[in-house]
Order: structure tokens, then sequence, then C-alpha cells
């Protein structure tokens, strides 16, 4: 897993807390660690007003996160 990452849940709230902070101060291509003040192996790949694209190591996968809730613990969960 990525570190800081120990299980599914710090997993939902590192990418909830990516949804939240990109969404208020983030810019293409900086480490969501830095944003989320975590260990967090990722990258912002696109910001804009309604979404962040954020891949977060091997766990998830480069998707659209904001609003997707559900569909990211699904793809969490199949890891």
């Amino acid at each position: 897993m990525t570190p800081g990452i120990k299980d599914k849940e710090t997993a939902m709230g590192v990418a909830e807390s990516a949804i939240q902070q990109t969404l208020a101060l983030g810019e293409a291509g900086a480490p969501v660690g830095s944003i989320l003040g975590e260990q967090v192996e990722g990258f912002i790949l696109m910001y804009g007003p309604e979404m962040a694209m954020v891949r977060l190591g091997k766990l998830i996968p480069e998707m659209s996160i904001a609003g997707k809730v559900a569909e990211l613990n699904e793809v969490i969960g199949q890891k």
C-alpha cells in the first residue's frame, strides 16, 4: 500500500481530504502529500472548479474522485 495509508478507512479519509483541499487550493501537478500533510505518494493530474483528478500511488487509479466516493470505495475494495 501507499505510505501513510494503512486501511480502507484511512484511504477514504485521504481521498475525501484530497477532494476538499484540492478543490480549495489545488493546482495541476501539486504533490497530494503537500496538500494533505500526509505521506501520500500521489499527484494532482488535473484541477478544475468542480473536480480534481488525483492518483494516490497504486492504491487508487487515475480517476475523478470528486463526488464519486461510492465508486472510489468500490475501487479500493478491489485492491
